[in-house]
């Protein structure tokens, strides 16, 4: 019985499959925020698109270059991190999933735009 208990133990150890994060991937609890705040930003722009005096003062480009700043990183590190999440498909739905659910909590915004996107902008 000890030895089907052992042997339990040493398969199901043996068995998890751990992914090393190299130093330049942005950590999943990251990269679920910035994901979020990103497609918050895109919702954001695509309901400002038809209000031609709004769209003078910012550009889609500027709202993702805020999200970065906000969230201390830049174009090339998510970049390098969405890659390597696309090549980790169980990772990725660990970030989607999270970022289901943090979703589902909070109010969807209307067409206000998020008040700390609002704030990088400035800087």
């Amino acid at each position: 019985m000890i030895r089907v208990s052992i042997i339990t133990l040493f398969l199901f150890f043996s068995c998890k499959q751990k992914t090393k994060f190299p130093e330049t991937i942005l950590p999943v609890d990251k990269m679920e925020k910035v994901l979020l705040d990103m497609l918050r930003a895109e919702e954001f722009y695509n309901q400002k698109q038809a209000d031609s005096a709004t769209m003078d003062s910012f550009s889609r480009t500027n709202l993702y270059m805020a999200v970065f700043a906000l969230h201390k990183t830049n174009k090339e590190a998510f970049r390098r991190s969405i890659t390597f999440y696309e090549s980790h498909p169980d990772l990725l739905k660990t970030v989607l999933d999270s970022m289901h659910s943090e979703a589902n909590k909070k109010p969807s915004p209307k067409t206000e735009m998020p008040l700390k996107i609002k704030r990088a902008l400035k800087k």
